[in-house]
């Protein structure tokens, strides 16, 4: 009897470990998916509530603090600090229109 539950909690134990693993590996394409080039800009879902360009902002910086964004030398972007804008999700859709090419 002792066995057969150890055996089912084994069982249980390895179900739940691959449920996480499928969660990852989905979070992980998601976000791939959830990022934008535009041009010569990287539009990225940088939090829940933020999203961040990175590139060569330099000539349109001014474009970028007027649709509400903040720059910030130091952000992490693939692993590696990187100067980029950093805007609130509600500003999503004017900056991709403002960054895309038409």
């Amino acid at each position: 009897m002792k066995q057969e539950h150890l055996h089912d909690l084994g069982r249980t134990f390895d179900t739940q470990q691959q449920a996480l693993t499928d969660a990852f590996e989905v979070a992980i394409l998601r976000n791939k998916a959830e990022q934008a080039v535009t041009e010569n800009f990287v539009i990225v879902n940088y939090s829940q509530k933020a999203l961040a360009v990175f590139g060569d902002t330099r000539p349109i910086k001014k474009q970028l603090r007027d649709l509400g964004g903040l720059f910030n030398p130091k952000l992490t972007h693939e692993g590696q600090k990187k100067a980029g804008w950093i805007f609130h999700k509600s500003k999503e859709q004017e900056v991709r229109d403002f960054l895309t090419v038409k």
